[in-house]
């Protein structure tokens, strides 16, 4: 039988206790930098994000008649509209059908519409709600 030659193994690791400590601070730098740069990015991109413009209520009662409401001050409006007297609330940024006399409620159940593209109708009475930016009402 042929006789092995015993391998030494050294049970050391491979990087010297320098190394790792060198190794380890290069890691955190990198993070850092990492986290700089992600931080310096959505600061410019929010910098840069447009401003919401200010939301107003189309109120269009049909045959061409339209009133342009505004939503960035709190009032109550009461419209008599035929046989139905429809009362419509501005509050906090939002408007809503706050009471109706038509005989289902359903425009009331939209709840406060508040952003833009938002409508809501009153279908027996013919009152019909869009919430628009301030730029878009005036086109229509």
């Amino acid at each position: 039988m042929a006789k092995y030659k015993k391998v030494k193994r050294y049970h050391r690791s491979f990087y010297s206790p320098g190394m790792w400590a060198k190794k380890v601070v290069g890691i955190v730098v990198l993070v850092a930098v990492v986290l700089a740069a992600a931080a310096l990015l959505f600061v410019l991109y929010r910098a840069n994000v447009p401003k919401a413009k200010p939301l107003v209520a189309m109120v269009d009662f049909g045959d061409g008649i339209t009133e342009t409401i505004p939503l960035d001050e709190d009032h109550d409006y009461l419209y008599d509209v035929g046989d139905y007297i429809v009362h419509l609330q501005v509050k906090d940024g939002a408007i809503a059908f706050l009471d109706s006399q038509c005989p289902d409620h359903v425009c009331e159940q939209f709840g406060w519409l508040d952003k833009d593209g938002a409508w809501a109708a009153c279908v027996p009475a013919g009152v019909y709600v869009v919430v628009e930016p301030t730029a878009d009402a005036g086109s229509k």
